[in-house]
């Protein structure tokens, strides 16, 4: 008999859609529940969304009990601010599939989170180092799967353009993205770079407007190009081929993937505030470097040797280990562990 899975999930954002899809299509009693404005498919979403309450940034969810009842496995976030999930007796547990990071910088949370986490049916972390601190924590092995994080790009492709690009940042302006580290960089090494560019494309008006000034201060303002966010997979293509290298020294997350779709190597620096994205950068498809000064000694190494074996390690990355189809994979994994239990 087929199980009957609901997913339950906060915010849908759009890049999640497809993996939804490539779920929803290798299960035919499915349902998405999410709490989002949009609407973008009504085979596989419930449209009557429950009634939420919502205090100090913890929430409650009204009559989810009901929607436990009537599902045999239900995916939710891995997160003590939804409380419901943290709440349910050991029967309804054994249903739940947590799904997360894995463990936090909040000792507090992270205690509930383990000693929930022990009477789930399975969770599924976005990397491998979040199922490993878990395991090291006391859950069992077979208990936590991974599901490595990704986004879909229907477009991607090698566009290896070598060394005569320029170099990219796309995403949200924030001053954590540390770009100004990079812009120190064109200016202390202008031997080096000479009249190559760095191409930001992103919207966030008080952080352009500060890096902008900082570029001028600096000499380089000539050498800085900002471009307008933009979802658009054509645009996005077009821009991602003529960069030979992503640069995002204080913070990455899912650009990391972004820019391995069409290969392109990224460069960071190494801190504590990197989503788990950062994992896939493995030192053959582009570089953590430990500081500053490392930051910039590898840049003029590549400028010297070139991109084109991190570019194609990049897209190998990307097609071979973190498509969409990946991702579900590992949730396939738990859900089959879940109910092999409940059988």
């Amino acid at each position: 008999m087929s199980k009957k899975i609901l997913v339950v999930q906060p915010d849908l954002r759009a890049y999640r859609v497809s993996f939804f899809m490539e779920l929803y299509n290798n299960y035919k009693f499915f349902q998405l529940l999410h709490y989002g404005k949009k609407t973008f498919n009504k085979d596989f979403e419930m449209l009557k969304k429950p009634r939420i309450k919502e205090i100090a940034g913890f929430k409650w969810i009204f009559n989810f009990s009901k929607l436990i009842d009537n599902n045999d496995i239900i995916i939710v976030p891995f997160d003590i601010h939804w409380l419901n999930f943290f709440l349910l007796s050991n029967k309804s547990l054994e249903k739940i599939i947590f799904w997360g990071h894995g463990l936090g910088k909040s000792k507090i949370a992270n205690k509930l989170k383990l000693i929930v986490g022990r009477k789930v049916g399975a969770i599924v972390t976005y990397s491998e180092l979040g199922r490993e601190t878990l395991i090291k924590n006391g859950l069992s092995k077979e208990q936590v799967f991974v599901a490595h994080n990704t986004i879909h790009i229907p477009n991607h492709e090698l566009t290896d353009c070598g060394k005569d690009g320029y170099f990219l940042y796309v995403g949200r302006l924030q001053f954590r993205k540390r770009l100004d580290i990079f812009i120190t960089a064109l200016s202390n090494h202008r031997d080096v770079f000479g009249d190559v560019k760095l191409v930001i494309v992103g919207d966030g008006e008080v952080e352009r407007k500060r890096l902008e000034q900082f570029a001028k201060d600096l000499n380089v303002f000539n050498n800085v190009i900002f471009k307008p966010g933009t979802i658009n997979n054509d645009e996005l293509k077009t821009i991602y081929m003529n960069a030979k290298c992503y640069v995002s020294p204080g913070h990455v997350g899912l650009g990391v993937l972004h820019s391995f779709s069409y290969g392109v190597p990224v460069i960071c620096i190494r801190n504590d505030y990197h989503a788990p994205e950062v994992e896939n950068i493995d030192g053959t498809n582009g570089f953590i470097c430990d500081s500053i000064e490392d930051f910039e000694q590898k840049l003029l190494e590549l400028e010297k040797t070139g991109y084109n074996d991190l570019a194609k390690n990049a897209y190998s990355h990307y097609v071979e280990k973190r498509t969409n189809s990946n991702m579900v994979s590992g949730f396939i994994s738990a859900i089959n562990y879940v109910k092999t239990k409940e059988d």
